[in-house]
């Protein structure tokens, strides 16, 4: 790799004297080949001269080889002359470039030493100001040495290939064939590469590194990118992942997925409709997906993965989801599931039960383990879906009925999930879990908690009124031995980011924050209560929707009490009993939930609840964010439970969740309920005085047992004696 001093020490100006030198080779060629046609060439009969007879024949062919030879000398210097003539073109550009941001710095006040590292001129240690403006100058520079070591690079490929390469004729020297592009000659030169790995040749050191770092430097372009796998065909790339599927740690492989996978992003992200570019990328994307479709199903061996032949398409997807991938256009992931689906439903011809493959087993070293899943995407249809769940509009686009009206009844309903052997993966579909909570709350896979927000999207709500109308038209498919049992706390998540249409829909139509209307109307779903019962019953289920619903009413009950009311407006304290209805439904919903969970059916145990605080306010300080958000842009907000968040409700919440089964008054499920109640009825209190301050707190605070009594027990089987 260049360095910074030699880059401005550099004399460029032999490339153009070099340039100059092929011009005036192909100059002197064109009188060398006007002379040897008249003078040798053209003595044959064949060429109007008077030589003849088998001898003249012979070396008439001879002739005309090489006035042919001289020609393709000639294109060739000119080909060369203007490929250094750009070259030194951009490397001038870049240089004076990295010399503009060298003197920039140094009238920052910073040095600039022969290495290329900033240093502060004054040396002024333990500023963490000059600290940040030397690593901002240092970044700068860095990327500008960069970029003169990549151009330097690419046009050592380009002079290379140029100069090794030869047309078609037979036993030619020169190159006489018309040049491509660029563009055209690296995706080439990377291409034949690509074919001699996954023809399974090995590469040599400097092979390997000049392949990745072509593919690395153009994998953001295009039509590089375009070109290199347009070559490579949608086989060929499967070929070329077979082999790195045989050791897929090796650092060499692991490199070459990364750009791979960076390469296969670009080629097949849609440029602007309309645009000529476009065309040509739907070109490409015919062409590519069709070989795919055959490929994708052809048997491959990859022996230190497994004895069992794998499929093509599971080759691809492991490509695609190993490691921090890139994003993948919605388009090419669409197209791709749709792809799988084919191929795996019988409706459509496909072949039911295509991913099958052993998972362990008495002979584990013959098959796939567990160690192999973190690379091996044994079922290709579920990790697309959770590549998608990396892009909530991505997952919603694809999952929206609107889109395809069968998409989410095949995936909930009617696929035949693989089944690989292994107790662990028999029903983990992470991909569809992951898909359908991304879609639904706008939160990615994967996104931390402190940057992590709620968003609703037209396409998500109806990606929510979907699964909700197909789970209720079953609940026992999220029941306790349900078939979606282990994406309880997915599908809480994704009531969760909805909590006010659920306290609507569960609270006979009340609206707790009135002014927008409801994204969605989930009452007329006639199971809701039972499938939030259900839901509750998982302890992580349980955490998730009572932070949600215990944040929402809060904020719910702050606006009640400190939103500036309109004339006509109902009295504060109505507004207080419909901010708080909805929410007390809610709870005693999830206390019933609970108390069954423990008590009745024996599936959890007290302690598996106590300890889901975090998860509880993390979920409670989403909610608060997203309804505070919803109601900003309509009403002033002041009051002390919007301004300072979860961290007000944070003690009503951890009581709602601990019960201590050694205590005597937690013995059997109606004292669980009981205590859940007094629970629900504390956090109701204590939003209310906090709400409310020191005036008035008491006469708001009066509602709540009425609340309590009313509408707690509401859409519970039984309702213990509180």
């Amino acid at each position: 790799m260049l360095g910074h001093d030699e880059i401005t020490a550099a004399d460029l100006s032999g490339i153009e004297a070099a340039a100059d030198a092929l011009e005036r080779a192909a100059e002197d060629l064109v009188g060398v080949t006007d002379d040897y046609e008249v003078r040798i060439a053209d003595l044959t009969r064949e060429r109007g001269g008077t030589w003849s007879g088998e001898t003249a024949t012979a070396a008439g062919a001879r002739f005309t080889a090489t006035l042919t030879e001289l020609e393709a000398a000639r294109t060739e210097c000119r080909a060369l002359a203007g490929m250094l003539r750009d070259g030194h073109t951009t490397l001038v550009e870049l240089r004076a470039t990295l010399l503009d941001v060298t003197a920039q710095a140094e009238e920052a006040g910073f040095t600039v030493d022969s290495h290329g590292y900033v240093r502060d001129a004054l040396d002024r240690t333990g500023i963490p100001e000059i600290r940040t403006a030397r690593d901002a100058w240092q970044v700068r520079l860095d990327a500008a040495v960069h970029a003169v070591g990549e151009a330097d690079f690419t046009l050592r490929v380009l002079l290379t290939k140029a100069a090794t390469d030869t047309d078609s004729r037979e036993d030619g020297i020169f190159n006489g064939a018309p040049w491509g592009d660029s563009d055209e000659m690296l995706a080439d030169h990377a291409e034949e590469y690509a074919r001699r790995l996954a023809d399974g040749e090995e590469l040599s050191a400097s092979e390997w590194a000049e392949f990745t770092r072509t593919l690395e430097i153009n994998a953001d372009d295009p039509e590089f990118a375009r070109s290199f796998l347009g070559d490579l065909g949608a086989g060929g790339l499967l070929d070329l992942t077979a082999r790195i599927a045989a050791d897929p740690d090796l650092p060499r492989h692991s490199h070459l997925q990364d750009q791979l996978r960076a390469v296969l992003a670009t080629a097949t992200d849609p440029p602007p409709a309309g645009t000529d570019e476009r065309a040509q990328w739907g070109r490409f994307r015919d062409d590519f997906m069709a070989g795919l479709e055959e490929a994708g199903l052809r048997e491959f061996s990859v022996p230190t993965l497994t004895d069992e032949p794998v499929l093509g398409y599971q080759l691809l997807v492991s490509l695609l989801g190993e490691g921090d991938h890139p994003t993948y256009s919605t388009r090419f992931l669409s197209d791709l599931a749709d792809q799988l689906i084919t191929a795996e439903d019988a409706d459509q011809g496909g072949r039911p039960g295509l991913w099958n493959l052993t998972v362990g087993g008495p002979a584990a070293d013959r098959y796939l383990d567990e160690d192999d899943m973190t690379w091996f995407a044994v079922d290709p249809l579920d990790s697309v879906l959770g590549i998608m769940s990396h892009d909530p509009d991505t997952a919603a686009a694809y999952l929206d009925p609107r889109a395809d009206p069968e998409r989410l009844d095949y995936l909930l309903t009617e696929r035949a999930w693989p089944h690989h052997g292994s107790p662990t993966l028999e029903s983990n579909r992470p991909g569809l879990a992951s898909a359908l909570e991304s879609a639904t709350t706008g939160i990615p896979t994967g996104e931390p908690t402190t940057t992590a927000n709620i968003r609703h999207t037209a396409s998500g709500t109806r990606v929510m009124d979907a699964v909700l109308g197909i789970l209720d038209e079953d609940v026992s498919l999220v029941g306790d031995s349900g078939e979606y049992a282990f994406m309880r706390p997915n599908i809480a998540r994704m009531m969760a980011a909805y909590m006010g249409e659920m306290q609507f829909a569960v609270g006979d139509e009340m609206v707790a924050l009135p002014g927008e209307p409801l994204l969605a109307d989930f009452s007329a779903f006639e199971n809701l209560t039972d499938l939030v019962s259900q839901i509750g019953r998982d302890p992580d289920s349980y955490a998730i929707l009572t932070g949600a619903q215990q944040a929402y009413t809060a904020v719910a009950i702050d606006h009640a009490i400190n939103a500036p009311s309109d004339e006509g407006q109902a009295d504060t304290s109505t507004r207080l009993t419909r901010a708080m209805a909805p929410g007390a439904v809610m709870a005693g919903i999830l206390a019933e939930a609970r108390a069954d969970a423990v008590y009745e059916v024996g599936i959890a145990e007290q302690d598996e609840y106590n300890g889901k605080v975090d998860l509880a306010e993390q979920w409670a300080g989403y909610v608060i964010d997203e309804a505070v958000g919803r109601i900003s842009e309509r009403a002033p907000l002041a009051g002390p439970i919007i301004e300072e968040g979860v961290g007000m409700i944070s003690e009503a919440i951890f009581e709602t969740l601990r019960q201590d089964k050694s205590e005597e008054i937690i013995e059997d499920a109606e004292s669980s309920f009981r205590r859940s109640y007094q629970a629900a009825s504390d956090a109701l209190l204590s939003a209310v005085r906090r709400a409310t301050g020191s005036a008035n707190a008491e006469i708001n605070a009066n509602a709540v047992p009425l609340v309590m009594q009313q509408w707690f027990g509401h859409r519970v089987e039984w309702q213990a004696e509180q």
